[in-house]
């Protein structure tokens, strides 16, 4: 959408009174579209994996200096389940959270191995 804003603008900027009176329309570009395939899901997976991580330390903490060990115990169980959740939805794709299709980067597979094995 904003690729055809831009062209209209550009176009409207280019035109000038001779255009008109020759009957010559502007001719507006068709604002080209790429597939979405869950790239911004994919960098909000990854985002939901640094919170996990911290909540995972903070829990950490909290138990083992005996603060509020029912919550700290409750937040360390979610926040690994969401951790292996997002982490396999980047390697595999996961439709509810609009990852589209398993991951295809070598480069992309290759940390997120390394991730999991340090997990």
């Amino acid at each position: 959408m904003a690729t055809a804003a831009v062209c209209a603008i550009m176009s409207a900027q280019g035109s000038n009174a001779g255009d008109a009176a020759n009957n010559k329309a502007n001719v507006i570009p068709a604002a080209v579209f790429s597939e979405d395939v869950g790239d911004a899901e994919r960098i909000e997976s990854a985002e939901y994996l640094r919170i996990y991580t911290q909540e995972v330390a903070a829990a950490a903490c909290f138990l083992y200096n005996d603060i509020d060990k029912d919550t700290s115990l409750l937040l360390l169980t979610e926040s690994l389940d969401g951790f292996k959740i997002h982490l396999d939805a980047l390697f595999y794709g996961d439709e509810k959270l609009g990852i589209k299709g398993a991951e295809d980067r070598r480069k992309t597979i290759a940390q997120l191995v390394e991730l999991r094995a340090a997990w």
